[in-house]
């Protein structure tokens, strides 16, 4: 009998296989948790954003226009674009971020948010109805059961 060096090709098959399949579970599950560490840092830059609205509000009874005019240094990652809507409906500043055909927004109302506004203050995570991926995001990351919302739903971070 010889002595047998090394694999077959069918052992090596079958390895090549089972690391694939635990690539094909485990790739979704990291982007999931990337995109939820964007939402961390995203939160924490809409937060000091909207308290330096609020103050900026305070010294020039209106809110800031640009970025520019606030006192904060935020860093916002890759990807996801800031916003800034004020006008006599509402005021609110948010992020968005398209990541492949999904579509999510992290969103804050002001204090002095207008007729639009349900909760001031609080900052919400929206995605499409017809978005699983955006509401999966969301839905981890906020943790806080949504609501409709027109043609999406929300979620609110605690």
């Amino acid at each position: 009998m010889k002595n047998k060096k090394g694999f077959t090709l069918l052992e090596l098959l079958v390895v090549v296989l089972i690391i694939g399949i635990l690539a094909a579970v485990a790739l979704p599950q990291y982007k999931l948790a990337v995109e939820k560490s964007h939402i961390a840092q995203v939160l924490s830059a809409i937060r000091t954003i909207a308290r330096a609205q609020e103050l900026f509000y305070i010294v020039n009874e209106r809110y800031a226009n640009d970025i520019s005019e606030l006192d904060v240094d935020i860093s916002t990652p890759e990807g996801w674009i800031l916003k800034f809507y004020n006008d006599n409906t509402y005021h609110k500043v948010h992020y968005n971020r398209y990541i492949g055909n999904s579509y999510i927004e992290i969103i804050s109302y002001y204090t002095n948010c207008g007729e639009i506004c349900i909760h001031p203050g609080m900052v919400y995570c929206w995605a499409s109805k017809n978005d699983n991926y955006g509401q999966k995001i969301c839905s981890t990351a906020a943790k806080t059961k949504g609501y409709v919302d027109g043609g999406g739903i929300r979620w609110v971070f605690g």
